[in-house]
């Protein structure tokens, strides 16, 4: 059995919906009215900071970046970037190999899993909100990268 569904049918049920905003699929959570994130989040942005401050203490360009992790440089500038941006699972499994970073917490950081360590939360909005992306690392941006690893790394 095969369903058609006619222009003027389409046009009749988009009338109905009025001012309301339609979407569906990966795209719709993006898109959807924003909402304050809960104590079990990390904040937007600080894997981004982390991947920023990590690459630019090796010395290395977004495109090197990605051809070392083996990651798309696509969605290695989202990380960077977009504080929105929900990065591939691979690209994060790939860049914790490629720093030697712990694969759960940085799952937790880019807010594929939940953050289920109020420490690690609390450590991310102060570090996300701790530099500038200027060229060279300042001795401060050094200071608070190095401390954050250290959060990372910590077992528990």
């Amino acid at each position: 059995m095969k369903i058609e569904f006619t222009k003027e049918w389409c046009m009749k049920m988009a009338t109905l919906e009025g001012d309301a905003t339609i979407v569906a699929g990966a795209r719709a959570k993006t898109l959807l009215p924003h909402q304050e994130p809960s104590a079990a989040q990390t904040p937007p942005g600080a894997l981004g900071k982390l991947v920023q401050l990590m690459r630019r203490d090796r010395h290395l360009s977004i495109a090197v970046l990605a051809e070392k992790a083996d990651v798309e440089l696509s969605d290695l500038q989202g990380i960077e970037h977009n504080p929105l941006h929900k990065a591939e699972p691979r690209t994060i499994y790939q860049l914790a190999d490629f720093f030697g970073m712990p694969k759960k917490k940085l799952l937790q950081l880019s807010g594929l899993t939940a953050a289920n360590d109020s420490h690690l939360v609390s450590e991310a909005l102060r570090f996300a909100a701790s530099s500038d992306p200027s060229a060279e690392l300042s001795h401060d941006e050094r200071a608070a990268l190095q401390a954050f690893i250290a959060v990372l790394l910590e077992k528990k």
